[in-house]
């Protein structure tokens, strides 16, 4: 799986602790199992699908 994240500074209009921040999870939206496990007898399995592509942005402010 491959993650992707940015970070660009507003350092240069005088906001030196301000950033915007872009991120993405599972960059290539591929299928993949994020969980996996038997019971405690062992008689059933269970697996569970990864997350899908996300796409998040954020703004930080330090003071």
């Amino acid at each position: 799986l491959v993650d992707l994240d940015a970070r660009f500074s507003l350092a240069q209009f005088g906001l030196e602790k301000t950033f915007f921040q872009l991120n993405v999870t599972n960059l290539f939206d591929k299928v993949y199992i994020g969980y996996s496990g038997t019971s405690l007898t062992g008689t059933s399995g269970t697996a569970y699908l990864g997350a899908p592509r996300a796409i998040s942005g954020s703004m930080v402010v330090a003071f």
